[in-house]
């Protein structure tokens, strides 16, 4: 899966639109894919139409991206000499 632009591109070649490839779920209704900042993301990205390894692609995607996150804030904190 890639993100290029507001354009989601999955392996399977299904493809979504996601405002700035900003792509959210919330704890409190976990069927639910959000994109950008004020909106579900379009009909073909709700997860009861993703496949299976859409679904998994999509969480891969998205726990390797707090992981660069983490990375960061971990670097930052080195800089800073914050604890």
């Amino acid at each position: 899966m890639k993100v290029q632009g507001d354009n989601v591109i999955f392996s399977s070649g299904r493809t979504a639109s996601a405002n700035n490839g900003i792509i959210g779920i919330s704890e409190q209704d976990l069927d639910e894919v959000y994109e950008g900042y004020d909106g579900n993301l379009d009909p073909t990205f709700n997860r009861s139409l993703l496949s299976t390894e859409d679904k998994l692609e999509l969480a891969d995607y998205m726990v390797n991206l707090w992981m660069k996150y983490r990375r960061r804030a971990r670097r930052e904190e080195g800089e800073d000499g914050v604890n």
